[in-house]
């Protein structure tokens, strides 16, 4: 008996069984016997399909051998395939061929392989949600948890089902790579940037804008200014650009709400706190703070967060707003709690927050801003301006980020310098676009907030 490939497109009622989780046994075997009519149909679906999608073992297997071999780049035909599902333990040699013989008589076109591919995929994720859900109710019901632990996991959780896709690698045909090209240099902003402005002029100079799936790393010795100059980064995206998402580990939203009413003030932030504020001084820190309510820069904070939960909270800001943020921030990268093995080794540990950072940049195709502390080694040199060897617990960091930038302040070195107030942006790295390494760029601290240093000579 074979299939109607339209019958395929809808999900077929003897496949809704209450008892069973989600799953079309019909799309299932369609994909397959549409790989078996033309080997090179899955090249169509392998971007996006992957074997645990499929629920039935069987197909599972079966799809597992074809990918196999469509990634060994061999040719995909009845005796290649089921010489594959043999070497893989699946079937037997004879069992093998009269699996794939069934399939095969079971789906007479390979025209519709993305469709029934959809299907499964569509299934997939059913399934993701509903484990999701039940993880979320064993949370919840479970006394030893505290309220806030469960609405982060639970969030993360159901935030998490809805993507699998973290790190897959695209194969694009050259009309669409070449369509997303032009895509691409037709976002170029008008004021001559690839991505989005910091805000500074002569920083915007530096990296040409943030660009989308780029990691970016602003190291700086302790107290030197770089949450001081990350926050008013985000600041100025969340106002002119779109959603931000700034995870913080270090201070909390009042802490974080301070320093931004202070950069839009330029109103120390001890009067601030302590209201040692004119009338007039004190309306234009609540027209401020309006303007923050408006800002669109969302703020997790607290200790203990994992990228994981980093990636969690992004997509909670594109769940809220509607589109990807435009910028995630990071204050700071070494307090992220990422392990790998058994935990013992932070320089390892550091390298797979890195990385996982630079996943999701990709994934979500938006700019991470990453602080990051630089060790004590510039402190037996004459010359204490930063360089790569300084990043603390480096493991990758340098190899990593696609651009560091280090921040250096003379006076906290030379307590005599006639360089007081000013700061120093050098390029450590860059991967691509922006100023050469090496290139240094000068800003004021003006008030509670960094100025170009041209615009103050």
């Amino acid at each position: 008996m074979t299939t109607s490939p339209l019958a395929v497109l809808e999900v077929a009622a003897d496949d809704l069984d209450p008892s069973q989780p989600p799953h079309s046994r019909q799309a299932e075997e369609a994909v397959l016997g549409s790989i078996l009519k033309d080997g090179q149909a899955i090249a169509d679906v392998a971007p996006f399909l992957r074997p645990e999608h499929f629920y039935l073992p069987r197909y599972r297997h079966g799809y597992a051998a074809m990918a196999a071999l469509f990634e060994r780049g061999e040719r995909l035909d009845y005796t290649t395939i089921a010489e594959e599902l043999r070497r893989q333990g699946a079937f037997d040699g004879t069992d093998g061929l009269l699996f794939l013989s069934e399939i095969s008589l079971a789906t007479p076109t390979a025209a519709h392989i993305e469709r029934y591919a959809r299907i499964v995929v569509d299934h997939a994720t059913r399934r993701r949600y509903i484990s999701a859900a039940q993880r979320v109710a064993e949370l919840a019901w479970n006394p030893r948890h505290d309220l806030g632990t469960v609405k982060e996991r639970a969030e993360a959780l159901v935030l998490g089902a809805a993507s699998d896709t973290l790190g897959r690698k695209l194969l694009f045909r050259p009309s669409d790579w070449t369509a997303s090209l032009l895509d691409y240099l037709g976002e170029a902003q008008t004021d001559g940037l690839a991505g989005v402005s910091t805000g500074l002029r002569d920083l915007d100079r530096m990296t040409l804008g943030l660009s989308k799936g780029w990691l970016y790393l602003l190291g700086a010795r302790p107290g030197t200014g770089k949450t001081a100059l990350a926050g008013q980064i985000a600041l100025h995206v969340g106002e002119q650009h779109g959603p931000v998402a700034f995870v913080s580990m270090e201070l909390n939203e009042k802490d974080l709400g301070v320093r931004f009413l202070a950069v839009l003030t330029n109103i120390t932030k001890e009067r601030i706190v302590t209201r040692d504020l004119a009338e007039r001084q004190w309306q234009d820190v609540l027209v401020a703070a309006e303007r923050l309510e408006g800002s669109r820069v969302h703020i997790a904070f607290g200790a203990g967060f994992t990228t994981a939960d980093v990636r969690a909270f992004a997509l909670q800001v594109q769940a809220t707003e509607g589109v990807p943020p435009a910028l995630v921030v990071v204050d700071y990268l070494q307090l992220l709690q990422d392990q790998e093995g058994d935990g013992r080794n932070r320089e390892r540990n550091v390298s797979v927050a890195a990385r996982a950072l630079k996943a999701l940049a990709h994934e979500l195709q938006v700019p991470v801003l990453a602080c990051a502390q630089f060790n004590r080694n510039l402190d037996g040199r004459s010359d204490k301006r930063p360089s790569l060897t300084d990043l603390r617990d480096s493991g990758e960091l340098e190899n990593v980020a696609d651009s560091v930038l280090g921040l250096y302040r003379d006076e906290m070195h030379h307590p005599d310098t006639n360089q007081e107030h000013v700061a120093e942006v050098i390029v450590l790295k860059k991967r691509q676009l922006g100023d050469d390494v090496g290139t240094t760029r000068r800003f004021v601290w003006v008030g509670e907030s960094y100025h170009d240093y041209a615009a103050h000579e």
